[in-house]
């Protein structure tokens, strides 16, 4: 009888070990992943490779050198370079009429991207575009050579990877769906060993008039690291 009762007692220490793993057990490990998993979340870093997460946004970066634009009201000054004015433009699709200069040059929709890329280089270069028409898409022709003449814009064309290293003052052109059908450009306003930086007008409220974008030389090519980036155009 004695026998049995411990036989027993053992078989009821069993059962409640048992429960208490099933119980506690599963939950400690379950809450301990939760955190695990929460944790890394709340770490991942931003691929800096991606100018824009959303449609319609100019070009951003991890190293943006401007606050957020969004409590200016449109038409306000907001940056310049050389002189050349920067306008807010509120949200990306807003038009404020068509601006020509005196002699009446098309410089574009007020205040767009190309509206400030095309009186930039009106104003500090005294350039005028041959073909003064088309959206931010249009200024770049895939069709060319590394560095061939862009007859449309007047200015020589290079791809993004090329052997000749942009300059400031450069046009820089984003094609693809980060930036709608209408593309997206801006002017290079310094170039640097490892980063350029841009400055460009309609980004979208909130987002900067200034961004820097990586850059790398490997193999006597010159790479800017931004999605949709297609390459630049200047003066040579």
């Amino acid at each position: 009888m004695k026998k049995e009762k411990i036989i027993a007692a053992g078989i009821t220490f069993m059962i409640i070990v048992g429960l208490g793993v099933y119980m506690v057990g599963p939950t400690s490990i379950w809450n301990r992943l939760s955190a695990i998993s929460y944790l890394n979340h709340k770490t991942e870093k931003p691929m800096v490779e991606k100018p824009s997460k959303k449609k319609g946004r100019g070009a951003r970066s991890s190293r943006s050198k401007r606050r957020s634009t969004s409590n200016n009201a449109v038409g306000a000054v907001v940056d310049q370079l050389d002189g050349v004015k920067v306008y807010y433009n509120g949200r990306v699709r807003n038009v404020l009429g068509r601006n020509k200069t005196p002699d009446g040059y098309n410089l574009g929709l007020k205040y767009q991207c190309v509206e400030f890329v095309k009186r930039y280089y009106y104003q500090h270069f005294g350039h005028k575009m041959p073909n003064p028409g088309g959206n931010a898409a249009d200024y770049y022709n895939p069709s060319l050579a590394d560095g061939a003449y862009n007859a449309d814009r007047g200015l020589y064309q290079f791809r993004n990877g090329s052997s000749y290293k942009p300059r400031k003052g450069d046009v820089v052109v984003f094609i693809g769906p980060n930036y709608t059908q209408f593309g997206h450009m801006a002017i290079i306003s310094g170039v640097f060993n490892d980063h350029i930086q841009i400055i460009q007008q309609n980004p979208g409220p909130g987002n900067p008039s200034r961004v820097d974008l990586p850059m790398i030389h490997e193999d006597g090519r010159w790479t800017v690291r931004a999605r949709e980036f297609q390459g630049w155009l200047g003066i040579r």
